[in-house]
């Protein structure tokens, strides 16, 4: 299945304290190679997110699709 977010979309989060989140990574696309070690997408989630503006203490929040809506596309 095809995913409907890409990286680099903005996204509201259903369950988010913050008002925007970046899509980091996707099912196609699970790593995330700016974390070390590398970061793998846990089974069973859509997509990795962090909120914005992205800061040092930024948690990374795998998610699932039906708890996101798209904000901007990248």
């Amino acid at each position: 299945m095809q995913a409907r977010y890409k990286t680099g979309n903005i996204v509201k989060f259903m369950f988010g304290k913050d008002l925007q989140y970046i899509i980091i990574g996707t099912k196609e696309n699970p790593i995330v190679p700016d974390f070390l070690p590398l970061t793998m997408l846990p089974d069973g989630y859509d997509y990795f997110i962090r909120k914005i503006p992205i800061d040092e203490f930024s948690p990374l929040l795998p998610v699932f699709e039906q708890h996101l809506e798209l904000i901007s596309e990248k």
